[in-house]
């Protein structure tokens, strides 16, 4: 039996053989097969690594695998609007609804969780849209969530975070600001903070 009768490496036991083993396997099938059965959680990354954008093993591992950065490591892979869509309306993780919410391009279909309720998912979606007049909106909204708008501060220029420091002056959110900019200051001169 021994000598003729071996296994493919990524059939083995050990898990390290069987990774090991991904770089080389040519037929997609099994590739798809790791990707979404193995065992060993490094095991089905490294076949989501190898398998092509939009691959239906893809979509399948992130619906339905058991660990969530390996379903984001899927969904980061994939550009099927139609599916990134079905995903942040259906499934319960906001995280990674947020992941999907990144990938889709349609402005329209983005602006439509601009108001979302959950705090993630606006954010990203505010973030993606890349309306200048939207994001300062939300900033400026005493009713918007702190760490939202703390954040989006993020996506302005020097000229428009000074426009926001000055407009808020002596009330909490521009405290917020202040902070921020010394912050950037600190970061302009080399600073790592």
């Amino acid at each position: 039996m021994g000598l003729f009768n071996r296994t493919p490496k990524w059939e083995h036991r050990d898990p390290n053989v069987r990774k090991k083993a991904i770089p080389k396997i040519k037929d997609m099938s099994v590739l798809e097969n790791l990707a979404k059965n193995d065992p060993d959680i490094d095991v089905r990354r490294a076949a989501i690594e190898r398998l092509p954008d939009n691959n239906s093993a893809l979509m399948d591992v992130a619906k339905n695998d058991s660990d969530r950065e390996t379903r984001g490591e899927a969904i980061k892979k994939i550009t099927d609007e139609t599916f990134l869509l079905d995903f942040v309306k259906n499934d319960s993780d906001d995280g990674l609804q947020a992941i999907a919410l990144s990938k889709i391009e349609n402005p329209a279909i983005i602006k439509e969780y601009i108001d979302d309720p959950n705090m993630k998912i606006r954010l990203m979606a505010i973030i993606c849209y890349k309306d200048k007049g939207i994001i300062m909106d939300h900033i400026n909204d005493e009713n918007e969530n702190l760490a939202i708008r703390v954040t989006l501060l993020k996506t302005l220029n020097k000229e428009e975070l000074e426009q926001v420091a000055e407009q808020h002056k002596g009330t909490e959110f521009g405290k917020e600001v202040n902070k921020f900019r010394i912050l950037g200051v600190f970061k302009e001169y080399g600073y790592d903070v």
